[in-house]
């Protein structure tokens, strides 16, 4: 009798253990859900991008140029990413004017403009991830606005037997717009303390396209009654074909038609720009 009590005492006391234990294990299960945890922030590709794969810059060389561009990086993964970038430089005088006026007068006191786009494939070779060294193909779409690119000629006639002379101007303004490929080489470093610092380094680049010129204008400067002669317009198609052959680039095509009132000049010809640039950009 007193054995069975005893393992029955004994059975009863393991059961109330085993219950305690199975309820302590339920309870931490419980609190482990109840309490929130510190999770460190990691990429969704890699824990070394950690600001996110969207990379906002501003060029900070142009300004200089008066010319200002942003560009938006999109990080694809390890080795590639694409980018898109805008640039737009305000009405104003020629960058260089000084240098370009010594070369070419009739752009003395001319204005210009400009609007561009250029997408763009990163390939890192380096880090990785919008880090490190990097090969660029890129295409460019420009377009400029170009006005006051003057000429002059002096238009003489006999106006009541006395002898007039008066100097004639032909202004042309209009656009030329280009679209080229290149390709660019350049680096960039992320700091700060998550890396959402961008400084992208161009290094070297360049572009070659074809750019259409379409020029136009008005003969100004004459009292009515006086128009330019066939010389006098013979004189400024043989001004702008100077003009034009000053140009860093030579024409394939030209048409140049001038009449007693106005003036036009067309025509294709290869248009390309060397690239280099310092940026600064952020990470979200």
């Amino acid at each position: 009798m007193k054995k069975r009590l005893l393992l029955m005492l004994c059975l009863a006391f393991g059961a109330m253990q085993a219950q305690a234990q199975e309820d302590s294990t339920f309870d931490k299960i419980l609190r482990d859900l109840d309490e929130p945890k510190d999770v460190p922030a990691v990429s969704s590709f890699d824990s070394s991008l950690l600001g996110g794969r969207t990379i906002v810059k501003m060029n900070l060389t142009g300004i200089a140029l008066r010319n200002y561009s942003f560009s938006v990086e999109q990080v694809l993964g390890k080795r590639l990413s694409v980018q898109l970038g805008g640039s737009i430089m305000p009405t104003g005088s020629f960058p260089f004017a000084k240098e370009i006026d010594k070369r070419i007068p009739e752009l003395a006191g001319s204005t210009i403009s400009s609007k561009m786009i250029t997408p763009e494939l990163r390939i890192y070779l380096g880090k990785g991830y919008g880090q490190g060294f990097y090969i660029a193909p890129y295409l460019r779409y420009e377009s400029y606005q170009v006005a006051g690119m003057h000429y002059t000629t002096m238009v003489t006639t006999t106006i009541g037997g006395v002898s007039v002379s008066k100097e004639a101007k032909l202004d042309l303004n209009g656009n030329l717009n280009s679209l080229g490929a290149g390709l660019l080489l350049g680096a960039q470093w992320q700091f700060g303390s998550k890396k959402n610092f961008v400084i992208d380094w161009s290094i070297v680049g360049g572009h070659l396209g074809q750019a259409k010129v379409n020029l136009n204008g008005k003969i100004s400067g004459l009292p009515a009654g006086i128009e330019p002669s066939d010389e006098d317009i013979a004189n400024l198609r043989q001004q702008i074909d100077k003009s034009i052959d000053k140009l860093p680039f030579k024409p394939t095509e030209r048409d140049i038609v001038i009449t007693k009132k106005d003036g036009k000049l067309s025509g294709k010809m290869p248009f390309g720009f060397v690239r280099m640039a310092v940026s600064f950009g952020v990470r979200f």
